[in-house]
Protein backbone atom coordinates (compact mmCIF):
# COMPACT_ATOMS: atom_id res chain seq x y z
CA UNK A 1 0.00 0.00 0.00
CA UNK A 2 1.52 3.69 -1.07
CA UNK A 3 1.56 5.97 1.24
CA UNK A 4 -1.13 8.33 -0.87
CA UNK A 5 -3.67 5.19 -0.68
CA UNK A 6 -3.08 4.87 3.15
CA UNK A 7 -3.65 8.74 2.85
CA UNK A 8 -6.79 8.45 1.38
CA UNK A 9 -8.02 5.99 3.44
CA UNK A 10 -7.36 7.48 6.82
CA UNK A 11 -9.10 10.54 5.47
CA UNK A 12 -12.10 8.92 4.96
CA UNK A 13 -11.65 7.21 7.85
CA UNK A 14 -11.66 10.62 9.84
CA UNK A 15 -12.85 13.21 7.49
CA UNK A 16 -11.20 16.67 8.10
CA UNK A 17 -8.26 15.53 10.34
CA UNK A 18 -4.98 16.70 8.85
CA UNK A 19 -2.82 13.14 9.52
CA UNK A 20 0.44 12.45 8.51
CA UNK A 21 1.95 9.06 8.35
CA UNK A 22 5.07 11.17 10.79
CA UNK A 23 2.80 11.56 13.16
CA UNK A 24 0.69 8.51 13.19
CA UNK A 25 4.11 6.92 13.40
CA UNK A 26 5.38 8.89 16.18
CA UNK A 27 2.10 8.37 18.38
CA UNK A 28 2.40 4.79 17.74
CA UNK A 29 6.18 4.93 19.06
CA UNK A 30 5.16 7.01 22.26
CA UNK A 31 1.64 4.65 23.01
CA UNK A 32 4.95 1.70 23.24
CA UNK A 33 7.09 4.01 25.26
CA UNK A 34 4.22 4.50 27.97
CA UNK A 35 4.08 1.20 27.66
CA UNK A 36 7.50 0.11 27.98
CA UNK A 37 7.77 2.87 31.01
CA UNK A 38 5.09 1.06 32.84
CA UNK A 39 6.56 -2.39 32.31
CA UNK A 40 9.80 -1.03 33.67
CA UNK A 41 7.98 1.05 36.84
CA UNK A 42 7.16 -2.82 38.33
CA UNK A 43 10.80 -3.68 37.95
CA UNK A 44 11.98 -0.71 39.81
CA UNK A 45 9.33 -1.13 41.91
CA UNK A 46 10.26 -4.44 43.06
CA UNK A 47 13.92 -3.68 43.37
CA UNK A 48 13.85 0.28 44.18
CA UNK A 49 15.90 1.17 41.52
CA UNK A 50 16.75 2.35 37.91
CA UNK A 51 18.03 -0.17 35.94
CA UNK A 52 21.44 1.13 35.37
CA UNK A 53 21.59 0.79 39.55
CA UNK A 54 20.28 -2.75 39.52
CA UNK A 55 22.95 -3.67 36.37
CA UNK A 56 25.86 -2.70 38.94
CA UNK A 57 24.07 -4.53 42.02
CA UNK A 58 23.50 -7.31 39.75
CA UNK A 59 27.22 -7.54 38.10
CA UNK A 60 28.22 -7.52 42.32
CA UNK A 61 25.97 -10.78 43.24
CA UNK A 62 27.11 -13.50 44.51
CA UNK A 63 26.41 -16.23 41.69
CA UNK A 64 24.46 -18.08 43.35
CA UNK A 65 21.95 -15.01 44.00
CA UNK A 66 22.67 -14.25 40.09
CA UNK A 67 21.72 -16.83 38.90
CA UNK A 68 18.61 -17.53 40.79
CA UNK A 69 15.65 -18.43 38.23
CA UNK A 70 13.66 -14.64 39.26
CA UNK A 71 16.84 -12.43 39.02
CA UNK A 72 18.34 -14.14 36.11
CA UNK A 73 14.84 -13.32 34.20
CA UNK A 74 14.09 -10.05 35.46
CA UNK A 75 17.66 -8.75 34.51
CA UNK A 76 16.80 -10.07 31.02
CA UNK A 77 14.13 -8.63 30.72
CA UNK A 78 14.63 -5.32 32.28
CA UNK A 79 17.75 -4.98 30.39
CA UNK A 80 15.46 -5.80 26.64
CA UNK A 81 13.10 -3.11 27.98
CA UNK A 82 15.96 -0.52 28.65
CA UNK A 83 17.61 -1.66 25.32
CA UNK A 84 14.17 -1.36 23.45
CA UNK A 85 13.35 2.62 25.38
CA UNK A 86 16.22 3.93 24.01
CA UNK A 87 15.48 2.90 20.51
CA UNK A 88 11.92 4.09 20.78
CA UNK A 89 13.71 7.40 22.42
CA UNK A 90 16.04 7.25 19.27
CA UNK A 91 13.35 6.79 16.60
CA UNK A 92 10.81 9.32 18.59
CA UNK A 93 13.71 12.36 18.31
CA UNK A 94 14.10 11.34 14.61
CA UNK A 95 10.90 12.42 13.88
Amino acid sequence: MTNATLQKKLSSLLPGAEISLEKLAKQALLSQLQEVNRKMAIFEGRYNQEFKEFEKFWKQMKKSEKFSYEVENDHIDWEALDEYKRELMKAIHSL
